[in-house]
C-alpha cells in the first residue's frame, strides 16, 4: 500500500503489522487502536490523525509528518 490515498480512513482497531504505508496519505485518519507493531510509515502523511491507543512498536516513522496527530495513550 505504498503512497496509498487513506485520508479521512476509519481504520480503528486494524491490524496493520508489518503494513508497507511509505508515502501514504493518511491526513485526519482514524486509527484508534489500530495494530502497527514494525509497520513502515516513512514518510507518511498523518496530519491531525487519531492514533490514540496505536500500537507502533518497532514502527519506521521517519520523515512522517505528524502535525496535530493525536497520539494519546
Amino acid at each position: 500500500m505504498t503512497g496509498a490515498r487513506l485520508t479521512r480512513a476509519r481504520l480503528t482497531g486494524a491490524r496493520l503489522r508489518r503494513a508497507r504505508l511509505t508515502g501514504a496519505r493518511l491526513r485526519r485518519a482514524r486509527l484508534t487502536g489500530a495494530r502497527l507493531t514494525r509497520a513502515r510509515l516513512t514518510r507518511a502523511r498523518l496530519t491531525r490523525a487519531r492514533l490514540t491507543r496505536a500500537r507502533l512498536t518497532r514502527a519506521r516513522l521517519r520523515r512522517a509528518r505528524l502535525t496535530g496527530a493525536c497520539l494519546r495513550r
